[in-house]
Formats: C-alpha cells, sequence, structure tokens
C-alpha cells in the first residue's frame, strides 16, 4: 500500500470494538444508564462526552491496531512513512510510532513468538450455526473479533523474547497498548474476561484445533521504545498467556444476564457518576441523573 492508502485507511477505521462484545456487558453490569447513553451517543454518531475525539489513548489503540492488521494481512512491511506534513491528528502519529517501533525490533508477530500469523480480525462466532449457539448458551448474541491467530511451532524462541511457556499448536492474540507497564497487568490479562470468552467461543466452533491459550501482547507507549530494559527503564514489551478455564462460561454468563438486564432496563449506579479519575461524561453534561 502506498502512504496515501495507508493513511485513507487510517483515518477510515472506525472506533470502538464489537457491537455487543464482553466489553459492552462489562459496561452495562457497572452502570446501564450509561451503556444506554452511549449507544444512544453511537447511533446519533457523536462523540461520547467523556472520550476525547481523536487525541486520547483509545484513538491511538485503534492506529496501532489497524497498521498491525494490514502487516499480517501482507498489505504493508516496514516502510517508514511520514505523515509530519500532513494534518492528521497525534494519535495517529503516535500509533504509527508505536508500530514502527514493534516491527524494528521484533520483525513481525511471528518472529517475537517462534510461529505464523494465520488469521487476524476474526470475527466470532463465525457462523450461523455459531451465532445461534451463543445466543442459546448465553441468552443473547454475544460477539467479539479476534486481532490475530497464531500458529506457534518453535516455543522456545516465544520464551527467549516473552517468556512465556507455550506449546506448539494454536493461540489468540489481542494487541495492547499502555501507558506503562504495571504489577496490575498480570491479574488483568490472566483473568481476563474478555479472553475467557473468546477462547469458550473459537474452541466452541473449532473443536478440531482449538486455541491453547491467549496471549496479550502489549507495548507501552514509551517516549524512547526499549526492546530489552537497560539503564533508562524497564523493556516497552510484555505478554500475558491466559489460558482456557474450567468455569468460563459460567462466569461469561452471569456477566451478560446482569449487563443484559441492566441495559434493557436502564438501571443507573451512583457509584459510578464520579468514580475513577473524572466524573462520567453523562453525568457531568446533565444528560444523566444519578437515579
Amino acid at each position: 500500500m502506498t502512504e496515501d492508502e495507508i493513511l485513507i485507511t487510517l483515518q477510515s477505521t472506525p472506533h470502538g470494538g464489537s457491537p455487543r462484545g464482553i466489553g459492552f456487558y462489562s459496561k452495562a453490569a457497572n452502570c446501564g444508564r450509561k451503556a444506554v447513553l452511549d449507544e444512544q451517543a453511537k447511533e446519533a454518531n457523536t462523540n461520547q462526552p467523556d472520550e476525547s475525539e481523536d487525541e486520547g489513548a483509545f484513538a491511538v489503540g485503534t492506529h496501532y491496531h489497524r497498521l498491525m492488521e494490514l502487516h499480517i494481512r501482507g498489505q504493508t512491511s516496514n516502510e517508514v512513512w511520514d505523515f509530519s506534513d500532513r494534518l492528521v491528528g497525534e494519535a495517529m502519529l503516535e500509533g504509527l510510532r508505536l508500530y514502527r517501533g514493534y516491527l524494528d525490533h521484533w520483525g513481525s508477530l511471528g518472529q517475537r513468538y517462534g510461529g505464523t500469523a494465520v488469521g487476524t480480525e476474526v470475527p466470532i462466532p463465525a457462523t450461523p450455526a455459531g451465532e445461534a449457539k451463543i445466543r442459546e448458551i448465553f441468552g443473547d448474541a454475544v460477539t467479539g473479533r479476534i486481532d490475530a491467530v497464531l500458529d506457534v511451532t518453535d516455543p522456545a524462541v516465544a520464551f527467549a523474547n516473552t517468556g512465556l511457556q507455550l506449546e506448539r499448536g494454536r493461540y489468540l492474540v489481542d494487541f495492547k497498548t499502555a501507558a506503562s507497564m504495571s504489577p496490575q497487568h498480570q491479574w488483568t490479562f490472566q483473568f481476563s474476561l474478555q479472553a475467557a470468552t473468546y477462547l469458550d467461543i473459537y474452541n466452541m466452533e473449532n473443536p478440531d484445533k482449538p486455541a491453547l491459550g491467549m496471549i496479550f501482547d502489549v507495548i507501552a507507549k514509551h517516549k524512547q521504545l526499549r526492546k530489552v530494559a537497560d539503564k533508562k527503564g524497564g523493556s516497552s514489551y510484555a505478554a500475558y498467556l491466559q489460558k482456557p478455564g474450567f468455569d468460563d462460561r459460567e462466569v461469561i454468563g452471569a456477566l451478560v444476564k446482569i449487563g443484559k438486564r441492566n441495559f434493557e432496563e436502564s438501571i443507573p449506579n451512583p457509584a459510578q457518576c464520579v468514580s475513577g479519575f473524572s466524573p462520567c461524561g453523562h453525568f457531568k453534561s446533565g444528560k444523566c441523573s444519578r437515579y
């Protein structure tokens, strides 16, 4: 792809994941009213009040994901593009910087993990029969989109590069961008509801070649990307593995049930109005009361 084609692709990439992904149910479980108002804002094609338009961390991750997808598809290589003279947002430039750094340090996803990427942006469920089965199991049309499907052939390479003890076989991969590395990631990515959902649905549809786990491939937005730790700081890369759990389906089902009810009844959660670092945008704008 040419520089102009890359730019157009990034500019036209929609922000946001699956309409009924596990993130939706998690949000609705926390506050049904917020989930409803977010959906209304999306349908009206307006920005959600608590998310910046193009300069936030969310947009950086979106552009980085898109570039990694294009690389896996073979539509781009480790080319050097310069968008500095274009009217593009800082988030796009930052996503491009992270992408360049990853390829400069590792070459490709497959080279980092000793295998081959065999799919990208894979929808789940992938078949009408799968959709019907998921609706039957969870009581709603739970969906997802896998960033990459990876077949590992040399686990020793993965261990040397990431410290992960993998087996020969198939893994799902999710790309993550982070402001910095945190010990909390160890918990977040080893008990991830997203991974539990993706693994359960994917393996249900692919019993002949199930995924052995889901890898969270994390890159930190350090000003200077470091392949390994040095005197200036830690590595800009980390990897975490979550294996299928025996109770995944029960955990997912409980979350979907709570989230669906909260969304359909627009149940507010006053505790979420001022939690975190800033008030909920809907509460701050006056579109939502606390009851």
